[in-house]
């Protein structure tokens, strides 16, 4: 049973290997360049509308705001890279 579940995580979730330079930063750096990649991922996947993405990762809209703030992640950008129509325009 166990190895169908981790069969199935690895199908999800593809992890790639971290660079090697990464474990040569100190904790907070390589920290902060995981939670910046976590984050841009999961703002693609929700296609910029932060609420889901604060539901997806377990956070409060609010501090998710400033995280990505802090981690210097434009949101407007990232909405212009919905993958969802824009209104008034046709889909085909």
């Amino acid at each position: 049973m166990w190895r169908r579940r981790s069969a199935r995580r690895r199908r999800r979730f593809p992890w790639k290997p971290f660079p090697a330079a990464l474990f040569d930063l100190p904790l907070r750096e390589a920290r902060d360049h995981f939670e910046k990649a976590y984050l841009e991922h999961h703002l693609k996947l929700a296609g910029g509308n932060v609420g889901d993405i604060a539901a997806a990762v377990g956070m409060e809209r609010t501090h998710l705001y400033r995280k990505l703030k802090g981690l210097g992640i434009d949101l407007r950008k990232a909405s212009l890279h919905k993958n969802s129509p824009t209104k008034g325009t046709k889909e085909g």
